[in-house]
């Protein structure tokens, strides 16, 4: 019936996303790398001690995504900051960020042949870089960015821009071409895509509101799990070696089999405690009620958790209701654990026993010595190839990884990762791309193509490489500050008052701007711009009218 096929579609979206959870905690620190020293506590290694098999199995599931979840919980919380909710209401501080943008030789020439077909007329070496330095402040609902835009090392110019969500006003400043700063209130005159901006970042803020906070999040994503990871019964135990690209590690193997009578029973505690939840009940009340503030109309927000508890009722007697199951269907899922407690793989199997042994999907996260080894893979149903594939082998030495992966779809190599001096905080991954898969002529021209990122304590760095040389690099870098002042200028022209801003537009004075772009060597550049567009207007003024006039041919 439609119900079991529901189920199991159900079943083999939450499994696969449990291995993902797993695998993604594992790579991204959340299991303990301290895998040499077996007394280490990192690993939760005294939770373990006399645990039965179904025991060991549901402990290692509330270790290691529950502290997943903590890390979910802690970049929701950051996120829900961001928008704005009441916590981050009083949050102040400030940021400088640098953004460098570096075009190499080659680029630069290529730049040249696709605009000016040839040689470029003027001199566009100021184009090998071009920077962008940011000051950014915040207190409460005000918020601050200084801008000031480089090429060549050179300052060009300046802008600055205040905003108040309180009031939903924005000042901009310019001061190297006005000293008195544009006023922007919410309006009929203004320009649509800054008043509906800040209404946009206004409602995303009330949202925010409405939303649990982090520690509540957490606590219900944590209640959760325990249901589920309670209802794991079938569980076998044995030991095996697993090998990869050369390095093996002895360990545990915990297989769980869920048929559809165990996901139906789960589904059940799930669908039973959430009926009366009251963390739930509030949630969904809150946005509710959020969303229809926001709709400026009466949408049903009283009648949200009710709606919502009926629907679980529902599905709740239908459940009740069903009495055969499917017993020869099931998802089998092998988690590998090492002897301090890590997990170190996990395979998940199709839903029948005939299904290829090589399994739905399957990772393994190996170390040997300062050796590691790593492979994740989604094995074609139709065939021994692999749909999508990325494995690799590598070193470990005094926390920094370091390696060379290869990421392939259909048995065949599409990406080549490099991994270089690699931690939480620093390091190189260079992607570089099978250029066989390219034409011959493109293969040429792009040479050996790469993206080369750069990781350090206080920024990013993304570089495109052609056989080993810069083509584009954008750099970024981010260290505190006090931020730039939060006051509202006194001097400020309102633009709705079109006289005022009529006389602030004949103030403008260009010559800073030009003396910098002249420091910088873009003057030509930009004034054979200027001329390249204004001469097609000057043409069409002066042009001979050849039409009949009363007094003939023109």
């Amino acid at each position: 019936m439609e119900l079991k096929k529901l189920l199991r579609t159900v079943l083999s979206v939450v499994m696969v996303a449990t291995l993902i959870l797993g695998s993604v905690s594992m790579l991204a620190g959340c299991q303990p790398t301290d895998t040499q020293n077996p007394d280490s506590d990192n690993n939760h290694a005294l939770d373990y001690v006399g645990l039965e098999k179904e025991e060991y199995l549901q402990k290692l599931g509330e270790n290691n995504l529950g502290d997943a979840i903590d890390s979910v919980g802690e970049v929701y919380g950051e996120l829900l900051a961001g928008l704005g909710n009441s916590s981050a209401a009083s949050q102040s501080g400030g940021a400088k960020v640098n953004m460098t943008i570096t075009v190499g030789d080659t680029a630069l020439d290529l730049f040249e042949q696709l605009i000016f077909g040839g040689e470029a007329p003027v001199d566009i070496s100021f184009l090998k870089e071009i920077s962008l330095d940011m000051d950014l402040g915040m207190d409460g609902q005000k918020q601050a960015i200084q801008m000031a835009l480089g090429l060549k090392g050179q300052h060009i110019i300046t802008a600055n821009l205040l905003m108040n969500m309180a009031d939903s006003v924005m000042h901009i400043g310019l001061p190297e071409l006005n000293d008195q700063w544009l006023k922007i209130a919410t309006g009929e005159n203004v320009p649509n895509v800054i008043t509906g901006g800040m209404s946009s970042t206004a409602m995303l803020a009330e949202l925010a509101d409405a939303l649990p906070d982090a520690e509540t999040l957490t606590k219900v994503l944590d209640r959760y799990l325990a249901i589920v990871l309670d209802g794991l019964k079938n569980v076998d135990q044995s030991t095996t070696t697993l090998s990869v690209g050369g390095v093996s590690q002895e360990c545990t193997v915990l297989t769980l089999k869920l048929n559809e009578e165990d996901a139906m029973n789960i589904v059940k505690s799930v669908l039973t405690k959430a009926k009366d939840d009251t963390d739930l009940k509030k949630i969904i009340e809150d946005f509710a009620k959020a969303v229809e503030e926001m709709a400026g109309e009466d949408i049903g927000a009283d009648e949200a958790y009710v709606d919502f508890k009926e629907g679980i009722e529902d599905l709740l007697a239908e459940l009740e209701a069903e009495t055969e199951f499917d017993t020869e269907s099931f998802i089998q899922v092998d988690t590998y654990v090492d002897k301090n407690h890590n997990v170190i793989g996990m395979k998940m199997y199709g839903m029948s026993e005939q299904d290829s042994e090589r399994g739905m999907m399957y990772f393994y996260s190996l170390t040997e010595g300062n050796k590691t080894a790593f492979e994740f893979a989604i094995p074609s149903d139709v065939d021994d190839t692999d749909d999508f594939k990325i494995s690799g082998t590598g070193t470990k030495t005094g926390g920094k990884t370091s390696g060379t992966y290869t990421v392939s779809m259909q048995d065949m190599d599409m990406v080549t990762i490099k991994i270089a001096d690699l931690n939480e905080e620093a390091g190189t991954i260079t992607l570089a791309p099978n250029m066989d898969l390219f034409p011959g002529e493109v293969a040429d021209m792009l040479g050996d193509l790469a993206l080369e990122i750069k990781l350090s304590a206080d920024g990013i760095a993304l570089n495109i490489l052609g056989d080993s040389e810069v083509l584009l690099g954008i750099a970024l870098k981010a260290v505190d500050s006090n931020g730039p002042s939060l006051d509202a200028p006194s001097n400020a022209v309102d633009i709705t008052d079109s006289s005022a801003l009529e006389r602030w537009t004949e103030q403008l004075v260009m010559d800073k701007v030009m003396d910098n772009l002249e420091k910088a060597g873009a003057y030509e550049f930009f004034e054979a711009l200027f001329t390249a567009v204004e001469s097609p207007k000057q043409e069409a003024v002066v042009q001979p009218n050849y039409g009949y006039t009363d007094d003939g041919w023109g």
